[in-house]
């Protein structure tokens, strides 16, 4: 639950500050996709934030009840933890992958040791990765606590969160590492 709404907003600032990047590269075509993605971003931020209590009422039946019990066993290896923390946010990324339809392709994975929200432009214009990682620096106290709550589901501060950003041919143009380092220097 406190992780569905912090990824839900990190996911929508981050798509938001995406798209505007991208539309600095694009301005005949982005004009009318980056205002879809901003409404669609920041409508999704609103009820977020306000559906936090709401939230904690309605899906407290499946997600919380699930989420409690791996947290306080955290039984397993990092591995297994982080594919079971997929697991456990699999319908909040699926609602994340619905407000991205017909901008980005979005998915959220398990690898290894890393939880990976992978994102791919579905235009031959993308961002650069140096205009990426600005975006996403300027973000890091999103991020930070998402680290910290994989951590601790998984036991273990061997993990990552993963932002990976694809061209529209599957080609990587950034993996943003989250891990312990990047906690401490944030």
């Amino acid at each position: 639950m406190k992780f569905t709404a912090k990824i839900a907003l990190a996911l929508c600032l981050c798509m938001l500050l995406v798209s505007l990047a991208a539309c600095a590269k694009k301005p005949q075509d982005e004009p009318a996709v980056t205002d879809e993605p901003a409404v669609t971003g920041e409508a999704t931020a609103e009820p977020t934030e306000e559906a936090t209590e709401e939230a904690t009422e309605e899906p407290s039946a499946e997600p919380t009840e699930e989420a409690a019990e791996p947290t306080e066993e955290a039984t397993g290896t990092p591995e297994e933890m982080v594919a079971k923390y997929a697991e456990l946010n699999a319908a909040a990324m699926d609602a994340m992958k619905e407000s991205l339809a017909g901008t980005m392709d979005f998915d959220a994975f398990a690898e290894g040791t890393a939880y990976v929200m992978q994102y791919k432009y579905l235009t031959e214009e993308a961002a650069t990765p140096e205009a990426l990682v600005e975006s996403l620096d300027a973000q890091a106290s999103v991020y930070k606590p998402i680290y910290e709550e994989l951590s601790a589901f998984a036991g273990s501060d061997e993990v990552s969160v993963v932002l990976r950003y694809l061209t529209n041919k599957g080609e990587t143009i950034l993996d943003y590492v989250v891990n312990k380092e990047y906690a401490e220097i944030h």
